[in-house]
């Protein structure tokens, strides 16, 4: 079996709360509980010199910590933080910024209008900095929660022996993405681990589709690997 050097995960979350019926994580896939997911045997599949990206929420931060511990992994920082949009926001926003721009310039003569669009300043007077941001916040995507309404998850990221030599410095935490299908994450998140480890032994944990020059493991994955259970050997 293949040691990875770099490992991408989504574990499948249990949340046990009641919202699985109004739209939990339950409702959309099949969740598997914290001692389940930590009997997996990750480290047998995982090089000396590994990182583990997992993903995470809020209320898992404290499980993700453990799993990743159980893993052998030791965790090290937040690798990114996706804040999130909701779908089509940015055509919808272009639309709203088209509506209120055809009411402003509806008046204005020729040589007026082309004077606005083509300075900063004009710009400026068209659309405020204020008027934009109120539009730019009213695209964030409104999730679930039982305090605030969530719209962030993160990925954790944890070592196992040594580093690895980071290839790209310029790699940002922030991915600042709207949703898709419930649970699926954004394609910026593994450009950005492949940017950052470059073309090592990679296996994407709980995929769902593939990813060229991945492997793959889940029940949703083509041509899934197999992980054996801790003190089990691989079938």
């Amino acid at each position: 079996m293949n040691k990875y050097q770099v490992i991408y995960a989504d574990p499948p979350w249990d949340y046990n709360d009641k919202s699985a019926n109004r739209g939990g994580a339950a409702r959309h896939y099949s969740t598997t509980d914290l001692e389940e997911l930590k009997a997996m045997d990750v480290s047998s599949i995982a090089a000396d010199n590994a990182v583990l990206a997992m993903w995470a929420t809020w209320p898992q931060l404290d499980e993700a910590r453990e799993l990743m511990d159980a893993w052998g992994f030791k965790y090290n920082t937040v690798l990114f933080v996706w804040v999130k949009r909701s779908k089509n926001c940015w055509t919808n926003l272009v639309r709203e910024l088209a509506k209120e721009l055809c009411a402003q310039v509806a008046d204005m003569s020729f040589t007026d209008l082309t004077k606005a669009l083509l300075t900063p300043k004009g710009w400026r007077e068209l659309v405020t900095a204020k008027r934009l941001r109120e539009l730019m916040e009213a695209r964030w995507y409104i999730g679930m929660g039982h305090t605030t309404r969530s719209n962030s998850e993160f990925v954790l990221v944890g070592y196992r022996g040594k580093k690895l030599p980071r290839l790209d410095k310029g790699v940002q935490q922030i991915i600042d993405a709207p949703v898709g299908d419930h649970s699926v994450k954004p394609d910026e998140a593994i450009k950005r681990i492949e940017r950052l480890w470059g073309d090592v032994p990679r296996l994407e944990m709980f995929a769902r589709r593939e990813s060229e020059g991945w492997d793959l493991f889940g029940n949703q994955a083509p041509n899934s690997i197999t992980i054996p259970t801790a003190g089990k050997e691989a079938a």
